[in-house]
């Protein structure tokens, strides 16, 4: 399967693809920042997501953190398979949202403490208190760096041994999803694309008698109360048919 962070599924692949493009936001919170959180997240911003691993188009305004990116992610596509009416694939992605957010700690963990070793740098500071792995402010540490180094870097070791709780966490999660996906055969999923989607619009424009159904003039939630409908009508129109005698 390659890495752990490269996964059979939509959900694990497009957050893979994302993971390049969310370097970026490896910062502390910024309570400013505004993200697509629901299925109101426009249908050409979400096949965008899905189909390009690109998560940009969530941020509405800020520079939210990956951490803040992968959540609201994870919200939307959950979202998006329940009412999908998908119920396989729950548990599967549940697993995924958990492993994909704390590999984001993980890395945030790291590169704060990595910054740490040489500056005692209050976005870095900041990073390692929402993470909970200290309680110790921007002044404390500064005063135990100009007093006693040795416990300054004694305090970032401990720091460090906490921190890796989050991999020991993903770890387990991670065996616990790949014994999941072979139990289940279900390694190997469709890869959805934008045609897919296209194509989708298509029949249920044609369903619904109007030429043309645009993703950039529906949300997400109503492009999934279409799709169900149809849906539903080509289950009654099955339903309806008699059944052949022999």
């Amino acid at each position: 399967m390659g890495s752990k962070k490269k996964r059979g599924s939509l959900f694990g692949r497009t957050l893979s693809r994302a993971g390049a493009g969310a370097e970026n936001h490896k910062r502390p919170a910024n309570p400013s920042s505004k993200l697509y959180r629901t299925l109101d997240l426009p249908l050409d911003k979400f096949i965008v997501c899905v189909c390009e691993g690109d998560l940009a188009p969530l941020i509405i305004s800020g520079e939210p953190t990956t951490e803040e990116v992968l959540e609201a992610w994870g919200e939307i596509f959950l979202d998006y398979m329940y009412s999908m009416r998908d119920n396989k694939a729950r548990y599967k992605l549940d697993m995924e949202i958990k492993i994909q957010i704390l590999d984001a700690r993980l890395d945030q963990a790291d590169t704060a403490l990595l910054i740490m070793q040489t500056v005692i740098h209050p976005e870095a500071v900041a990073t390692l208190q929402r993470l909970n792995l200290t309680d110790y402010n921007q002044e404390l540490f500064d005063r135990m760096f100009a007093g006693d180094k040795d416990a300054y870097f004694e305090e970032l070791n401990l720091i460090k041994n906490r921190s890796r709780e989050f991999k020991i966490d993903r770890d387990l999660l991670t065996i616990e999803l790949e014994e999941y996906v072979k139990s289940e055969e279900l390694a190997e999923q469709k890869k959805a694309d934008r045609s897919t989607f296209l194509n989708i619009l298509s029949r249920i424009a044609t369903y619904k008698h109007v030429s043309l159904i645009r993703a950039s003039e529906i949300t997400t939630a109503e492009f999934v109360a279409m799709f169900n409908e149809y849906l539903d009508h080509i289950n009654a129109l099955k339903a309806s048919k008699p059944t052949p005698k022999f």
